[in-house]
């Protein structure tokens, strides 16, 4: 168990698919470890650890739930998340050993602990508090949450819309549009995934798009042929 003074915290803000639990950025800056969280909530998952890291590169991961990053409430009784910091983080080493399961685990301390492959607990400080919501340039619209990748100088924002609106600032709405595919079908579009991976819906929608396409072009080109000949268009019917 150790604390570094030159250890930083990077956030990458990214959108996934309520049914895709596969995860692909691009990571400007060197880290060792990666940590999702899910907005609104203090449920951590435990996505990437390594002992070397690359100076940029692109990441493709995968969120799975045994690697849940649980709190100690789940681990220990009432009456020893009571105890004081000093006496209760000594028995933190313990636990990767007495749940074999365990990825990581997390205090209301704002420390973070990993379990290592030799089921050993390596703490570091981590701000379970912080959800880099905008401060004051707020332009999500419609009642939109606001992220941004840094507190101090961001360079980038994410808005999380509510229910019924979507698009980069949840400018548009469904309401207006209720019976059109564009909303219905643009939740389950998983970007730079291959036609044959997207979701049945996708797929069974493409497939009757492409009929109807070729259905259509075989009768523009049916009408030309019959319609070029001078009789039909003298009684206007082939």
């Amino acid at each position: 168990m150790h604390d570094s003074e030159h250890h930083m915290r990077i956030t990458i803000i990214k959108k996934v698919p309520f049914d895709q639990q596969n995860l692909t950025f691009y990571a400007p800056q060197p880290f060792n470890v990666l940590i999702l969280q899910i907005p609104n909530s203090q449920r951590y998952y435990l996505t990437v650890l390594r002992e070397q890291h690359s100076y940029s590169e692109d990441i493709y991961t995968e969120i799975q739930s045994n690697y849940y990053c649980r709190h100690i409430k789940e681990l220990f009784n009432s009456t020893f998340v009571q105890y004081q910091y000093l006496r209760r983080v000594k028995y933190y080493p313990l636990l990767c050993r007495q749940y074999s399961q365990l990825k990581c685990f997390y205090d209301d301390d704002n420390l973070m602990c990993i379990c290592d492959l030799d089921r050993f607990s390596n703490c570091f400080r981590f701000n379970n508090t912080n959800n880099d919501y905008c401060s004051d340039h707020n332009q999500c619209q419609n009642g939109g949450q606001c992220f941004e990748n840094n507190d101090r100088c961001p360079t980038r924002l994410t808005c999380i819309c509510p229910d019924c609106f979507y698009g980069v600032k949840c400018q548009l709405s469904t309401s207006s549009f209720m019976f059109s595919l564009d909303p219905i079908l643009g939740y389950h579009i998983q970007p730079n995934i291959a036609i044959n991976r997207q979701p049945s819906i996708i797929r069974i929608t493409t497939s009757i798009s492409i009929v109807f396409f070729i259905g259509g072009l075989v009768n523009g080109c049916l009408s030309i042929l019959i319609f070029g000949r001078n009789k039909p268009r003298q009684v206007g019917t082939g």
